[in-house]
Formats: structure tokens, sequence, C-alpha cells
């Protein structure tokens, strides 16, 4: 029994990492020389786009990018403390996990290779369960090994783009410990999160959350960084 549940963790991890939307951080151990202003947020440009983020929640996972400044021109990824941006506690003490890429020439389906899978019941999806729930109108559509799991806003029909209807893909660890992504774009910038979640079917509030947050760190491109 001990041996089949570390067989069956060890899969998870292994599914986990190449499921996932973006590559989530091991930490923080290699240090930036960024330039800090005096609010402690650091000016960078994703795209066309500029930001002031704070600086505690940039990150690299690589050792072998330059110290001095952080090349963004594809992405940038930050890890966000869940209470800096949920009002109420969900029972984690993980960091939201967030990329910011620019948008120009990528298309949203290149980021869900596992949605149409789930919309069309392909894959690791065929044969797996459909659920809806009364109460929000989601589905959720599981995989035949019940581990992944996306959520629509609707029941999946392959006459349509389920991409218009998608929400989130998530992953079920335990029972009590399920993770989800999900992806919004706000002007030039696709935002991916991944995160634990106790409600998945909240995750469009999750979702908005961040996608506010990411908006309140854009500045105009014309103007200098604080000092």
């Amino acid at each position: 029994m001990v041996v089949a549940m570390k067989s069956k963790k060890l899969l998870l991890i292994i599914c986990g990492a190449a499921w996932s939307l973006f590559l989530t951080s091991c930490g923080n151990s290699h240090s930036l020389s960024l330039d800090v202003d005096k609010e402690g947020k650091v000016k960078q440009k994703v795209g066309s786009t500029v930001f002031r983020i704070p600086k505690q929640y940039i990150v690299t996972p690589f050792p072998w990018l330059p110290k001095k400044g952080l090349d963004v021109s594809r992405s940038l990824q930050l890890l966000i403390p869940m209470e800096d941006i949920l009002s109420e506690p969900i029972g984690h003490n993980e960091s939201l996990s967030v990329t910011i890429s620019p948008a120009s020439g990528r298309s949203m389906h290149e980021w869900l290779p596992l949605t149409q899978d789930a919309w069309l019941g392909r894959g690791r999806f065929k044969k797996g369960a459909i659920e809806e729930d009364p109460k929000t109108g989601l589905v959720y559509v599981h995989s035949h090994d019940d581990i992944h799991f996306s959520v629509f806003t609707r029941r999946p029909d392959p006459g349509l783009d389920g991409r218009k209807y998608w929400l989130a893909d998530c992953i079920t660890w335990s029972s009590s410990d399920i993770k989800c992504a999900s992806l919004v774009r706000t002007g030039d910038i696709w935002v991916k999160l991944f995160m634990p979640v106790n409600e998945p079917a909240r995750m469009a509030d999750y979702r908005n959350m961040v996608k506010q947050l990411v908006e309140s760190w854009m500045v105009d491109d014309s103007a200098p960084a604080e000092e």
C-alpha cells in the first residue's frame, strides 16, 4: 500500500510538471541586482508594456540568467503570497505563481494544450466523467484517471470553440489539495496564474483579482521610474 501511494505521488508530480501552464519557481535563492525605487518597486518592460512591480515578487528559477537586469522580453515570473491578494484565508500558506507574457504573436491555444482535449473528450480525457454543478452551472470534465479536470462555463460541444467557455485546468494531488491554472488577457499581455484552491468554481474571481493587480502595476512607458 505504501509503495503504491508513493508511486501515485511520483506519477502526480511528473504529470503535474508536464501539465502546468508555466514553470513554477523553486524559490528566489538567486539574488537579482535590479534597480529598486523608493517604494521598493522595479520598473520592467514585458513586450511593449511597462510595469512597476514590488521587487519581492520577482523571481527567476534559473541561476544562469544575468544578475544585472532581467531579460523579460518573453516573460516575467512572479511569486505572490496568497494573503496579498485574498481578503479571506483559504487554508493554504503557499504562493500564487504568475507569469506575465507578451500576447503579440501568441494565441490562447498555445497556453492551453489540455483544454481542447478536455472539450473534445480525447487523450487523457477520453471516457472521463463530466459533472455539472447545478448551483453554479459550471461543468467539470475529468481525465480518465481522475487526476486532472478542466472547468467550463457550459457543457462541451464539439461544434463550438471550447476556449470561449474555459475557466481553469486543475490537478488533484489529494482530496484536500487541488491546484488550478487559469489565463486572462489584459491589453497586450497574457497573465497566467497557478494557485492552490478550495473551490475551483471561484477561479473566475481569483483570475479577476490577479488581472486587476497586474493592471495596477502598468505605467506609462514615457514616465521615468521613481528614484
